[in-house]
């Protein structure tokens, strides 16, 4: 099909609009007889002149005396022959004549204003089988119309806007509709759903929108493939480290049998910095198989009040090394769906980077909550230390992979920059959110919520 530009769409919308208004006076004037394209006079006012006409007729045919026929109640009626001649003997005058002579031309009704008269006219056929044309001189309030002339000027404009009204409202969401999906589509690209395409949103259009969305399309199909490339190789790189590193294993044991003492630091050293590499590749591994789109593999209730008890514990084990210490501020029992190892992951990750960044002799707090939000219900994890915090315009980035901050949380720390994207993945997976923010006494505090089973 051949595609149709938005310039000739919006230009025939103009023209639509302009028929239906010059329609809609037209049909305004026929059916109030005002305006300059008023139609024939009502049929109820035709009827009364014909009725009267035939009688003046016969009573002028059957040689009665013909009385006046000039009524108070209907103005003054005028019966013409074709020679122009009103048979009762009155005069008419030029006003009367032109409308006659229109009248017997036409074989239609006609009506005419002249010198501030206001004439109606119509051939009929009298009883003598001759043709005939009354003539009505309208008197003031005789056939009143609806409303005066500020009246009908008020409903013409209403009109109009009624009109404009409903055609740029149309033409609008017409317009509109394609943005809203293509500025949906850019937002569930952006948050992750790579394979989200405008599709059906599109369909049957042949503009420059179905253009956009097609280019849209290939662009973010380019984008998955390159994304899926990348991850491929990260995997694949990470499969391909742990032979080498597990030989490094085996190969540093036996240089420490083989080695004295003066050996043992340097060695102990390489082991410490392979098992940092294996950790490393265990959170690439982990990343990317979130990231691939699957499934939540294990999807079963579980406490969640039994497992933040159980990190907390293991956390301030370790904290008690570094003279910190890590307590359970808030406690609810609550019970969640999904896979508990992925769960269990996700807030490990955020309590040991609290412990990790946590001044010595501070506390970490970690508090489990329940939360109802338009009758349903959510388990809520707030993690707060009382470090120094993160920069306001960082806080989004601490959750993307590979990304650490500059100043208060930095390389020295001998973090990966994995573990909080793997928690923010591992949440989406479950319909949850993480976020960050900073304390107003100091200190980060990282958020998860999850929707619960029993709230």
């Amino acid at each position: 099909m051949k595609k149709i530009s938005i310039f000739i769409k919006i230009y025939l919308s103009f023209w639509l609009f302009t028929v239906l208004i010059v329609l809609s006076q037209f049909a305004f004037d026929w059916l109030t007889q005002s305006g300059p394209f008023r139609g024939p006079f009502h049929g109820f006012h035709d009827r009364i002149l014909t009725a009267y006409a035939s009688e003046v007729i016969e009573r002028h045919s059957g040689m009665q005396k013909s009385a006046s026929d000039k009524d108070e109640k209907k103005g003054e009626i005028f019966v013409v022959d074709e020679a122009l001649y009103e048979i009762s003997g009155k005069n008419l005058d030029e006003g009367q004549k032109k409308i006659a002579s229109a009248a017997f031309k036409s074989k239609k009704p006609e009506r005419y204003d002249f010198e501030g008269q206001k004439l109606f006219a119509r051939s009929i056929t009298g009883p003598d089988g001759k043709l005939y044309a009354v003539v009505h001189l309208e008197k003031p309030g005789e056939f009143p119309q609806p409303g005066n002339e500020i009246q009908r000027m008020i409903m013409r404009i209403l009109i109009i806007i009624l009109i404009s009204a409903g055609v740029c409202y149309l033409l609008a969401a017409y317009i509109s509709s394609p943005i809203f999906a293509l500025r949906e589509a850019a937002q569930r690209f952006s948050e992750g759903e790579l394979d989200y395409r405008t599709g059906g949103a599109m369909a049957g259009r042949k503009d420059e929108f179905s253009q956009l969305a097609e280019a849209f399309d290939r662009m973010a199909e380019r984008i998955e493939n390159l994304m899926t490339q990348q991850r491929q190789l990260l995997a694949d790189v990470s499969h391909e480290l742990r032979s080498p590193l597990a030989r490094l294993g085996v190969a540093l044991e036996i240089a420490r049998k083989q080695s004295g003492e003066a050996a043992e630091k340097p060695l102990n050293r390489i082991a410490h910095e392979a098992q940092t590499l294996n950790a490393l590749i265990g959170d690439v591994l982990s990343l990317t198989r979130l990231e691939s789109g699957i499934k939540i593999p294990a999807s079963e209730p579980f406490c969640l009040g039994a497992l933040i008890k159980k990190l907390s514990a293991d956390a301030d084990f370790e904290a008690q090394g570094g003279g910190k210490k890590v307590t359970i501020k808030e406690f609810e029992e609550i019970t969640v769906r999904g896979d508990e190892e992925l769960i269990m992951r996700a807030v490990e990750n955020v309590i040991r980077n609290a412990v990790k960044y946590a001044p010595e002799k501070t506390e970490i707090e970690v508090s489990l909550k329940k939360l109802t939000k338009d009758s349903a219900g959510f388990a809520q994890i707030t993690v707060r230390d009382a470090g120094r915090g993160v920069p306001e315009s960082e806080l989004e980035n601490i959750f993307t992979p590979f990304y650490r901050v500059s100043n208060a949380r930095e390389r020295q720390s001998g973090g990966s920059g994995l573990g909080l994207a793997i928690t923010r993945r591992a949440v989406l997976l479950h319909s949850g959110t993480v976020d960050a923010r900073n304390a107003v006494n100091g200190g980060l505090i990282v958020t998860i919520t999850l929707p619960a089973e029993n709230v």
